[in-house]
């Protein structure tokens, strides 16, 4: 037998459901650990496992379900990323990244999808799988987020490619015009990146921006990761 860990877990928007990626062990080489292909859709408050997504040989470390509940998104090592219904049924494939993706993220409307890739690339996309706008950070596992408006980006970037070495920063723009709204340094790590519910301000696990201000509203200390409720509580 294997044994399997969550890597990645990722709630519906109603907190029906949960979608799991796997890292898998070898029970007879402990130090072995993949990357399952399997993406597992459980019932959240049952706990009890619905669909099992399976990507073949495409190893997926990220997935989102869509606002409305009726779809899951998951991004693989080949590049692309796949739409399947709840049922377990494929609806299609999203071939535009082309690189191995990192993280895959549904906007809050459900009408653009945000991928980052493992080399630093960030991606916009329609649910077609159509690139908008494509991004390099020029570092390895480069977060990013989109505002709940779809209006504004950002960005985690490196002037070296090691993400914890060199200059760092991140910077907000517009996400149509590429307007550069914000730029500031920061301390790694810096794992997550998430706008709070008004879009006044940018959270990341060292602290809280204030966009219209262009400034430094608070600092949360020296954290891992941040992570802001649907009515805008912080917990990091």
């Amino acid at each position: 037998w294997n044994f399997f860990f969550p890597i990645a877990v990722s709630f519906s928007r109603d907190s029906r459901f949960l979608a799991v990626n796997l890292l898998k062990q070898d029970r007879k080489a402990p130090e072995m650990l993949a990357i399952s292909p399997t993406v597992m859709l459980l019932d959240a408050q049952a706990g009890r496992v619905l669909k099992a997504m399976r990507n073949l040989n495409e190893y997926s470390r990220a997935a989102d379900i869509s606002p409305d509940g009726s779809m899951l998104l998951s991004g693989s090592y080949s590049g692309g990323a796949k739409l399947w219904a709840l049922d377990g049924r494929l609806l299609g494939r999203l071939n535009g990244a082309g690189t191995a993706l990192d993280s895959v993220a549904f906007s809050r409307d459900g009408t653009r999808i945000l991928a980052t890739g493992e080399a630093g690339q960030t991606f916009l996309l329609d649910p077609d799988g159509n690139v908008l706008r494509s991004y390099l950070a020029k570092t390895w596992h480069a977060p990013a987020a989109l505002s709940w408006d779809n209006k504004l980006i950002a960005r985690f970037i490196s002037r070296s490619v090691a993400a914890d070495s060199g200059e760092r920063f991140i910077r907000i723009e517009e996400t149509e015009s590429g307007k550069v709204l914000s730029e500031f340094p920061v301390k790694p790590p810096v794992r997550t990146l998430i706008f709070d519910p008004s879009g006044k301000y940018l959270i990341w696990p060292g602290g809280i921006w204030d966009i219209a201000a262009g400034a430094l509203k608070k600092s949360l200390g020296e954290n891992y990761s941040a992570a802001v409720s649907s009515v805008g509580a912080i917990l990091a």
